[in-house]
């Protein structure tokens, strides 16, 4: 299983699509809540994602956010995300920063 909490410039980031993809399988994927929150799902029913390195992909629903831009916009060129995830509970939080204007 895997959950966490998702922020942008320190406010709770809502409606985003959180992506764990490792190579090779199908992915996990949620939705974050209102609160910033998400739980991923494997497979019908099946919680989480496969154990390994998942790359980690978080995109607005929605494209464009209440500015009027996209989340990749707002958060510029970044670094790819990856996580390790093992064996039991995982519990994943990212705190994401809009890039200067």
């Amino acid at each position: 299983p895997v959950c966490g909490h998702i922020t942008l410039d320190g406010k709770p980031l809502a409606s985003a699509l959180v992506t764990f993809q490792p190579e090779g399988r199908a992915p996990g994927a949620g939705t974050t809540d209102e609160e910033g929150r998400y739980e991923l799902l494997y497979k019908r029913g099946v919680p989480g994602t496969p154990i390994g390195s998942n790359k980690v992909s978080i995109r607005l629903k929605d494209s464009p956010a209440k500015e009027g831009r996209t989340l990749q916009e707002r958060l510029g060129s970044q670094p790819a995300i990856v996580c390790e995830v093992k064996p039991g509970p995982n519990e994943f939080n990212f705190d994401l920063k809009s890039a200067a204007k």
